[in-house]
């Protein structure tokens, strides 16, 4: 008679907490890549980092002088907390999305909408329009993004 039951238990209450508390945590500056196997289409994520700081892994990471374009960088220093955008750069052959925020809840938030565009750029340039016959296609892009970006982040 004296156990609680249900949704709303102690110990359930006690665990939502804990998972809130930390979604609210500061969100670390980080950077990590993640695949859109199998159509190969890579993909940086950049978390709260400024333009110099990106620019210094680019030159590490592609073993070149490439920067991110003006235009890119521009809109990165414009970039408000909370936000985030993704692009494809033909130049570097590479996709990157940016994200500034300050909590580990907006950072998750912001990739999730930023994933939608990285996955229907991605599908769009194999030749798989969006439609009830690729929809599973694109859900299995998203949720592999996700699996990954979840996996990685701090």
């Amino acid at each position: 008679m004296g156990r609680e039951t249900g949704y709303y238990s102690a110990r359930n209450l006690q665990i939502q907490k804990g998972m809130i508390k930390e979604l609210q945590r500061k969100a670390k500056k980080q950077h990590f890549p993640i695949y859109c196997d199998p159509y190969e289409a890579d993909c940086l994520v950049f978390i709260n980092m400024s333009r110099k700081e990106i620019n210094v892994i680019l030159k590490k990471a592609l073993v070149s002088k490439e920067q991110l374009p003006e235009g890119i960088a521009q809109h990165l220093d414009e970039n408000k907390m909370n936000t985030g955008f993704y692009c494809y750069n033909p130049k570097l052959g590479i996709r990157f999305i940016f994200i500034k925020g300050e909590s580990l809840w907006r950072i998750i938030n912001v990739f999730d909408h930023e994933k939608t565009h990285l996955v229907h750029d991605t599908m769009c340039r194999v030749g798989m329009k969006l439609c009830y016959k690729t929809e599973e296609a694109y859900a299995y892009l998203s949720d592999s993004l996700t699996e990954q970006f979840l996996k990685q982040i701090k």
